[in-house]
Formats: structure tokens, sequence, C-alpha cells
């Protein structure tokens, strides 16, 4: 499979998820982790509580959908 050909696969499988599916993943991983984007790009790992992890309503129409 070609790179680009798995790249626009996942994208288009991650898209697909549900808000219940992202919360059973979180659950079953354990996430009490999550991960910010500093103002260079760069990703760093924050400790957040499990409870903050959540996306609220503000912040559903800021996801960009692939497809």
């Amino acid at each position: 499979m070609r790179t680009a050909d798995f790249e626009h696969n996942l994208l288009k499988a991650l898209d697909g998820l549900t808000e219940n599916d992202i919360q059973k993943i979180r659950e079953e991983v354990g996430v009490d982790k999550d991960y910010e984007i500093d103002i260079e790009g760069h990703t760093h790992i924050v400790n957040r509580p499990k409870d903050v992890a959540v996306i609220d309503d503000a912040d559903k129409g800021e996801i960009p959908k692939y497809g």
C-alpha cells in the first residue's frame, strides 16, 4: 500500500469515529495525558485530569474533517 493511500485511509477511519468511540478508547487506554501544539508547531505531551481531556461544545466546531 502506498503511503498516501495509507494516510488517506487512516484519516478517513479516524474521521468516522463517534464521540462514544473516542470515550471508549480513552477509557481502555487509560488516557491521562493530552497534547498541545506550541506556536512553532511542536507537539508536547501534557498531564491533564481525565475529566479535562474531553471535547466540549466550543471545540467541536474546530475539529477538521478529512476524506
